[in-house]
């Protein structure tokens, strides 16, 4: 008599053993998979602002001086309205960042003096952090940009006309610094940090229109960090976009509060009266815990947002703030020639 042979399939039980085991796995490995993407992006992040460290030291070298946040070509003639007023460091940065034909398109004079340029609508890769990736109703904005502009500790001025030519940071309006100016250190003192495209007005990153003046401890609170959405319903700008625009929304951050705080203005138009529109700009990024920053020395940095900025309770400072910064060790390390012997932790 033949003996039967055993059956070589699975059963049901066994095969939902090895489904439960499967799916453990899985859920065990995908958060390492996205950390180690998220590693690579921050990577890819550093590597674009070391580039933007470059092709600052090169332009100084070249025109023996740093560029200011506003200026720029004569449009029409005129030396009081258009581009002049607008245009932003990193169209005239472009021939040391590989784009020379921006640069040469930048610098031709355009027929109307205006606050818009063709140039606003060209993409450069390395003004983009890859961390943030965002999809939503602002998206698709041109201009894309995710790194900003160190002014400092001080306050700034929304106005367009450049009343505020001397910031307390290492970039001013129509100021152009020398690494002589950079008396506290070109190691401890900040150049560019990078900042948030908001996917949606009222997201991180976005900038919340307060209505009128503001404490530091009112900005803080107008933003939910559980639900990671403001609580107020007007917005000054699309930060994160205009790569070319000087204006402060686009183009600044502030070291008042601490990395991927909120950023905040005292109002959503340009009506007011000069010098009475400001705001509080923050650095962000959507690397857990901090962000990266570029020194005036070229290397770059991670900022933990736990990092010491002083009280909330201390007032929002005036453009003629004199002295050692009142915020801590973030608001000496965005000040240039203050005498805060202050390095990164």
């Amino acid at each position: 008599m033949k003996a039967k042979h055993a059956n070589a399939g699975f059963t049901l039980v066994e095969l939902l053993v090895v489904i439960a085991i499967i799916g453990v796995l899985v859920s065990l490995l995908l958060p390492a998979v996205q950390q180690a993407r998220e590693a690579a992006r921050r990577m890819q992040c550093v590597n674009h602002m070391k580039q933007l460290g470059l092709a600052l030291h090169n332009y100084h070298d070249t025109h023996l001086a740093f560029p200011s946040i506003k200026g720029g070509p004569d449009y029409s003639g005129s030396t009081s309205t258009g581009l002049i007023y607008r245009m932003g460091p990193y169209p005239r940065m472009a021939s040391f960042m590989e784009q020379q034909a921006i640069y040469e398109e930048t610098m031709s004079v355009v027929s109307v003096p205006t606050y818009s340029h063709p140039i606003q609508n060209y993409e450069i890769p390395i003004l983009l952090c890859p961390s943030d990736i965002t999809s939503g109703p602002l998206e698709g904005t041109t201009g894309k940009l995710n790194y900003a502009f160190c002014v400092g500790d001080n306050r700034i001025n929304q106005d367009h006309t450049g009343n505020h030519r001397h910031s307390r940071g290492m970039f001013s309006i129509y100021s152009w610094p020398t690494f002589a100016d950079i008396v506290d250190g070109t190691s401890n003192t900040i150049a560019i940090s990078e900042f948030v495209r908001p996917a949606a007005h009222g997201d991180f990153g976005d900038i919340v229109n307060l209505g009128g003046t503001f404490t530091l401890a009112e900005c803080v609170a107008s933003y939910d960090h559980s639900s990671k959405q403001y609580t107020g319903s007007s917005w000054l700008a699309n930060r994160g976009w205009r790569w070319h625009d000087a204006f402060v929304a686009f183009s600044v951050f502030q070291t008042l509060l601490p990395p991927n705080s909120p950023s905040c203005s005292t109002t959503s138009g340009w009506s007011a009266s000069i010098g009475s529109q400001y705001g509080v700009y923050s650095a962000s990024s959507r690397h857990p815990g901090g962000c990266n920053v570029m020194l005036a020395d070229g290397s770059v940095r991670f900022i933990a947002e736990t990092i010491d900025t002083g009280s909330l309770s201390t007032a929002i400072p005036t453009t003629t703030q004199t002295g050692a910064s009142n915020f801590g060790v973030w608001g000496a390390l965005g000040t240039k020639s203050n005498g805060e012997a202050v390095s990164i932790p």
